[in-house]
């Protein structure tokens, strides 16, 4: 899928879909960003398997931990629970 491809796909989230700037937005820099990972692995984008969209979906999520969310990503404030059957010690 060269960079023509991900403009025409972008075109028609723009007009077809009707998708918002911000979420617009946030599909071409995934987009560019899974591009490099293609070239990363020395790959077409057209032929990216599985367990490269899996590494890429790690760095997103290990770069949101580390504090830097990308454009259309939003944190959320969490917290742990934890089950009388998992606690430590029981």
């Amino acid at each position: 899928m060269p960079a023509a491809a991900i403009a025409r796909y972008l075109e028609h989230l723009r007009v077809e879909r009707r998708v918002s700037p911000h979420t617009l937005a946030a599909y071409a820099e995934s987009l560019q960003r899974l591009e490099r990972l293609a070239a990363e692995a020395q790959r077409p984008l057209a032929r990216v398997e599985t367990a490269h969209v899996r590494r890429f979906a790690a760095q997103l999520l290990f770069e949101a931990i580390d504090g830097k969310p990308r454009p259309g990503t939003h944190s959320v404030a969490t917290r742990l629970v934890t089950r009388g059957t998992t606690a430590p010690g029981q």
